[in-house]
């Protein structure tokens, strides 16, 4: 995968020393895109829904056993929990979609704040990963959520 600033994703990994956990990702990322396109075609059956269920759950616990190095390994772990978390499609299978915060959205839920600041923590440390998380960073309807959360707590 070639960066905007003309690296890559192994460049990263050999600097950070997470080249172990980086191309499991990107395995992740290429088998929920190949799964979702396979998905959407007319003959798709429950024995191929099963086969790739099964090689996102290989893929998904790969990336939880290997031991992250840097930055970007943790970054992809978390990344990757928040992922587990979101149960809404959108035409990315490996990106976040603007619902991940649907369990979130109660008044004065602290943890929704801190939640998206970690998310924006993650981007800042693995900038590649801006444009999978983009829709849950800046999802329309969702600034309410966060506005709630800094409102004061009730004394």
């Amino acid at each position: 995968m070639t960066l905007a600033g003309g690296g890559s994703c192994a460049q990263i990994g050999a600097v950070t020393k997470d080249g172990k956990i980086l191309p499991l990702f990107h395995e992740w990322m290429a088998a929920r895109r190949i799964a979702q396109a396979l998905s959407d075609q007319p003959n798709y059956d429950e024995e191929s829904d099963e086969a790739n269920a099964a090689d996102d759950r290989k893929l998904t616990r790969a990336i939880t056993d290997t031991p992250a190095e840097g930055a970007a390994g943790l970054a992809i772990k978390n990344y990757t929990f928040r992922h587990l978390a979101d149960f809404s499609r959108c035409s990315d299978a490996a990106a976040l979609s603007s619902d991940v915060w649907h369990d979130t959205d109660y008044e004065g839920h602290e943890d929704a704040r801190l939640q998206r600041a970690i998310l924006e923590d993650v981007v800042r440390l693995m900038p590649e990963l801006a444009p999978l998380a983009a829709a849950a960073i800046e999802g329309a309807g969702h600034a309410e959520i966060f506005r709630k959360a800094e409102a004061p707590l009730p004394l």
